[in-house]
């Protein structure tokens, strides 16, 4: 599922989600693209992104899912 959800947001398929693709990416629900949480996404993304490349690997994207609830 975690995979899945990877390559919904690496919209130009390149293997890597850059900042724009993931601030930029529909979460659904009121207020998911006001300026306010695109700022938190891009936050989250900083956390994220561990080697501060701009862009998440799929190793990366792994280490943070895993730890989420399935």
């Amino acid at each position: 599922m975690h995979q899945q959800m990877f390559g919904q947001l690496d919209t130009d398929k390149d293997g890597s989600v850059s900042r724009q693709e993931f601030v930029d990416a529909q979460r659904g629900g009121p207020g998911s693209m006001t300026d306010v949480a695109k700022e938190r996404r891009s936050a989250r993304f900083d956390q994220f992104d561990k080697n501060k490349d701009g862009k998440l690997t799929p190793d990366e994207w792994g280490a943070w899912t895993s730890g989420k609830p399935r």
